[in-house]
């Protein structure tokens, strides 16, 4: 329930209500009482206080409400109106005799309308749109130059015909109500656009006080003009009215009440829906008044012809600014769709990207996983590895003495026993020599594999080394041997090397045990190169590769024509790699294999 006394306060405002009740008293005492010099001089004092009062109001509206320059133009308006009503006093308390027209009062009393038409175009309900500011200034300017038109035909021109005062004396009187009604019709159409109730009663209060200093600016033209002052009182009741208003206004800006957000009536809405009308209206009627004056007088006014031009051009310009409005507020829904629809994608963009992130991490984890894996698998065979070639080296090395054992004891049989039982003891000390030299492969194998096969590189000739293996040779008529005279010396270990050509060559005879064996050597880029040529069977293009790897044999079956290991070649590679030299397989020119080594030149070291 409301308290009493807060009820009294708001139907009860002392600072609202007791300046229009003074104003009625002064109304009272001018119907009551005779004419008289202290009617007039009240009525003047209470004007200068009145419009003193209403710049007070507004200025303070102005700090109040920053945003809207409107209030700090208004104020500056009251206050110019205020120091012409005191000049005004002054010269009638100095000369006794109302100012002649125009006078510097008169001056100031335009700059203070000047100020408020000033505010008015600089009030903006909202952020306009692009182009929305230019539309707002081209309807002021329709409004204003319409209005203004209107008055020249309604008022000025019927009285410049009828010739009863000075041309510039009745263009002087007329300025002041021609800018009040041009007040007035902002005011309204500030009103129908108006987004809140609280504003819209607003202007129309700003409005209604407009009116006031109309009508009173035309009753001061008149009494002016006819130089009749009796009952002049009268006029500064209407301009203490609007003045009065104007403080009210304040008053509210100041309170907060012109920013309540009551939502607008049907009222309101209709005329916000009318208001883009106003300047199509104003401009039909000052082009129909050209029109119709015209045509009852057959006499055309230049001034009201170029008004009524300028106001089409200007409403053109102002519809195309509202088509332009139009067209950018639906390319900017465009955009907005667009860009929430690219908000849309990025934000699906950033939900798979997650969704990636989620599986690249899964992914890496296992791949992570996997490898330490495979380093743990790549350890144990490095593990096997060494275990197996300590468990071959163990092997080869507790064969190698009893093996010697065995060849040293059959050597002393063969020369002691008689000559009926050396054929078998041959055929044991055959096999054991080969058995002999097995684990002699697999040892050196096995040191070349770990790092501890010593190789000594040095300069040599490959003819003396090549007839010295050759001379080991059961069959050495088969192999010719084709090296230049002078080959350059090449950089290797000689046992190597000779372990080299040995494996090479057994490897020839045992593959192809009839036809000719090619050695060819030549010289180029600081490499020597060595070919060794065979008439046998060949290898197929897939095992070119193969043939070097350890234990690897084209012919695997148990029942083979060809004895060996796989030892010899791999052996081989393993010695020419360790030399800084290389070794591969290729067909032969007429069939068979080819086996083409290099090693580095001596000088090129």
């Amino acid at each position: 329930m409301v308290p009493m006394a807060h009820t009294i306060r708001r139907v009860w405002n002392p600072t609202i209500q007791l300046p229009f009740l003074a104003l009625l008293g002064y109304a009272a005492w001018l119907v009551l009482a005779p004419p008289s010099a202290s009617q007039e001089l009240v009525g003047a004092v209470g004007l200068v206080v009145a419009r003193s009062a209403a710049a007070f109001a507004l200025l303070a509206a102005a700090r109040a409400q920053s945003r809207q320059r409107i209030w700090s133009y208004l104020g500056i308006g009251a206050a110019l109106w205020a120091a012409a009503s005191a000049i005004d006093l002054g010269i009638r308390l100095t000369s006794g005799e109302p100012p002649v027209l125009p006078s510097a009062a008169d001056l100031i009393y335009l700059a203070g309308y000047l100020a408020a038409l000033t505010g008015v175009s600089t009030y903006r309900q909202q952020d306009p749109e692009r182009f929305g500011r230019l539309r707002e200034i081209l309807g002021i300017a329709i409004l204003t130059l319409a209005v203004g038109s209107l008055d020249w035909l309604i008022f000025i021109r019927p009285a410049l015909a009828v010739g009863f005062v000075a041309p510039i004396s009745l263009i002087w009187a007329a300025i002041a109500p021609a800018l009040a009604s041009i007040l007035v019709v902002l005011f309204v159409q500030l009103a129908m656009r108006s987004t809140s109730g609280g504003r819209a009663g607003t202007f129309l209060l700003l409005s209604a006080g407009a009116a006031a200093f109309t009508l009173a600016d035309l009753a001061n033209a008149y009494v002016r003009l006819q130089n009749e002052f009796t009952g002049s009182g009268w006029i500064e009741i209407g301009w203490m009215s609007a003045a009065l208003i104007m403080m009210h206004v304040g008053l509210r800006i100041r309170a907060g009440e012109a920013q309540m957000n009551r939502g607008r009536s049907v009222i309101q809405r209709v005329a916000s829906r009318i208001e883009p009308m106003l300047p199509l209206a104003f401009t039909y009627l000052v082009v129909g008044s050209a029109i119709l004056g015209w045509l009852l007088t057959r006499q055309a006014d230049l001034l009201t012809i170029a008004a009524a031009a300028t106001l089409s051009l200007m409403l053109v310009a102002r519809q195309g600014v509202i088509i332009g409005q139009r067209e950018l507020r639906q390319y900017a829904l465009e955009l907005e769709t667009a860009l929430s629809e690219v908000a849309e994608a990025r934000g699906a963009l950033e939900r798979f990207n997650l969704r990636l992130e989620q599986k690249v991490g899964t992914r890496t984890a296992a791949l992570e996983k996997t490898v330490v894996d495979l380093e743990r698998l790549n350890e144990e065979l490095k593990e096997l590895d060494q275990l197996k070639s300590e468990f071959v080296a163990l092997v080869s090395h507790e064969l190698r003495a009893p093996l010697t054992n065995i060849r040293t004891g059959i050597e002393l049989i063969l020369d002691q026993e008689p000559a009926t039982g050396t054929d078998r003891l041959r055929i044991v000390q055959g096999e054991i020599e080969r058995l002999g030299a097995l684990v002699e492969a697999i040892l050196d194998y096995s040191a070349l594999d770990a790092g501890r096969f010593p190789l000594h590189p040095q300069a040599l000739e490959l003819a003396p080394l090549t007839g010295e293996i050759a001379a080991q040779m059961t069959d050495p008529d088969r192999l010719e041997i084709d090296i230049p005279e002078p080959l350059p010396l090449l950089m290797a270990d000689e046992r190597g090397l000779k372990s080299v050509l040995h494996h090479l060559l057994d490897n020839a005879a045992k593959y192809a045990p009839e036809g000719e064996l090619l050695l060819q050597a030549e010289a180029g880029n600081g490499m020597i190169r060595v070919s060794l040529t065979d008439s046998g069977p060949g290898i197929p293009a897939d095992e070119q590769d193969r043939v070097f790897d350890m234990f690897h044999r084209l012919d695997n079956r148990d029942a083979r024509e060809v004895y060996g290991h796989g030892l010899g070649l791999p052996m081989a590679r393993k010695l020419l790699e360790a030399m800084g030299g290389g070794i591969r397989a290729e067909p032969g020119e007429n069939g068979g294999s080819r086996f083409v080594f290099w090693l580095p030149q001596a000088e090129a070291r």
